[in-house]
């Protein structure tokens, strides 16, 4: 779950190292939802090409496994 002032840990290649959680579309955020974030850490070298503009993230992977609900058969 990610609500606003969450700091995240990116794993892309953008230059970026760490962001953090502007705004969410609804309460709080969870896998696969679009969020907008400010980049907070950078590789040295990109951080004016990182920084603007603001990102949009989506959230693709977790720390441990998501437990989903069993589905009717």
């Amino acid at each position: 779950m990610i609500i606003d002032g969450t700091r995240l840990v990116v794993t892309d290649n953008s230059g970026a190292k760490e962001v953090e959680c502007i705004k969410t579309r609804g309460r709080f955020a969870s896998i696969g939802d679009v969020i907008t974030c400010s980049v907070k850490k950078a590789i040295k070298g990109k951080v004016s090409q990182v920084r603007r503009p603001v990102p949009q993230a989506m959230r693709l992977r977790l720390a441990l496994p998501l437990a989903l609900p069993a589905l009717p058969t």
